[in-house]
């Protein structure tokens, strides 16, 4: 905020200072502590604006993070309520269990996006803690009325804080419940199922409880790996339509890894054959359509800064689209400065600096940054 001798002379007044005839001495001492108000005044307006900033762009996308997390947390509670207290087998007791196995898949990949909503709450509470300033520890010089502002601001600052890190405690409490209560559900079914059974008398006990026992090993061990490759072909199947060059050769030299390890851990893994030959063909497919996918998107005949710039082009008018809305979260002061870069300056850009560039336009997202 640009100071002028208006600005310092109010000052001087709401401190209680007032000019007349006084001495050198006394001139100096109170220009100094009008000096020292202005530099507090200054900083409150300057930690205001720091505190705005942590609730508008981390706190507040933090809380709908939050608020959708826990939604998600009750209905796959319920879910899991639901299927152990509706064990019914029916005509057939092959039907219940690829029922049962289509819903064990549905659970994993629902406890999954839950653990991405908590690792989304967990990174906007970090941004929250970096953007917060500091409370404001002297300012017992100011006036009464200038005082209670800086208390309230200070009251604020510490309940961001103090919530920021509460709701994310809760979080990770929570998530470590659910890998508990995904663990018992399985085993209440066992109880359930052979109750079932012996009730229902027209299925031998021994070898349908292997069955689902087989099943439940298979959902375990084989469908966490299978859904970490579907989310990498989820997302190179994005990348290569937005011409995100880097971000798709990131996901492909990844699946690589991903890709052997997987195979590997089903070879080596408990699995009766029809099982690990169920989960091989699915990792396999997986990988081949992730591979195919990339080289299709890396053979499309355009260069490098070709891709970077559609890729920035698709970018700026998806956010300048964004930063019409009030509640945008788009830096939309920093994309200003990438309206004017031609294809011709990208051109001329080096590897790293064209892969810096595509990254750039991520962290154009205050969560991202």
């Amino acid at each position: 905020m640009k100071k002028t001798l208006g600005t310092t002379l109010s000052l001087w007044m709401l401190s209680g200072i007032a000019l007349g005839e006084i001495s050198q001495q006394e001139f100096e001492e109170r220009r100094q502590k009008a000096t020292k108000v202005l530099f507090t005044v200054d900083q409150v307006e300057t930690h205001l604006k720091q505190y705005e900033e942590a609730r508008n762009h981390f706190y507040t996308p933090m809380m709908s993070y939050s608020k959708a997390y826990f939604n998600g947390v009750d209905r796959w509670t319920s879910n899991w309520r639901e299927i152990i207290t509706t064990v019914e087998f029916g005509s057939s007791y092959d039907a219940y269990l690829k029922a049962l196995q289509n819903t064990f898949e549905k659970q994993s990949v629902h406890l999954q996006e839950l653990r991405d909503l908590s690792e989304r709450v967990r990174r906007m509470k970090v941004k929250v803690l970096e953007a917060l300033p500091p409370t404001i520890s002297r300012y017992s010089h100011l006036t009464r009325s200038q005082q209670e502002v800086v208390k309230q601001l200070n009251q604020r600052i510490q309940e961001l804080r103090s919530s920021a890190e509460t709701v994310d405690t809760k979080t990770m409490d929570y998530l470590g419940d659910m890998t508990l209560i995904n663990d018992i559900s399985s085993q209440a079914l066992i109880i359930k199922i052979k109750q079932e059974l012996i009730d229902n008398g027209q299925y031998p006990v021994a070898s349908s409880l292997k069955r689902y026992s087989e099943m439940v090993a298979f959902e375990s061990t084989a469908r966490p790996i299978i859904n970490d490759l579907e989310a990498l072909s989820f997302k190179m199947s994005d990348y290569s339509l937005d011409f995100a060059y880097f971000q798709a050769k990131s996901v492909h030299d990844r699946s690589i890894s991903l890709c052997r390890k997987a195979q590997d851990a089903i070879r080596s893994s408990s699995l009766t054959p029809d099982y690990k030959s169920k989960a091989a063909a699915r990792i396999e497919g997986l990988c081949q359509s992730i591979a195919t996918n990339w080289n299709t998107f890396a053979a499309s005949g355009l260069s490098q800064p070709e891709m970077v710039y559609e890729y920035s082009f698709l970018k700026f008018y998806e956010y300048q689209e964004a930063c019409r809305s009030s509640s945008t979260d788009v830096d939309c002061e920093r994309l200003k400065d990438f309206e004017n870069i031609s294809q011709e300056a990208l051109n001329s850009y080096s590897q790293d600096q064209l892969k810096q560039y595509e990254e750039t336009w991520n962290q154009l997202k205050f969560e991202n940054q």
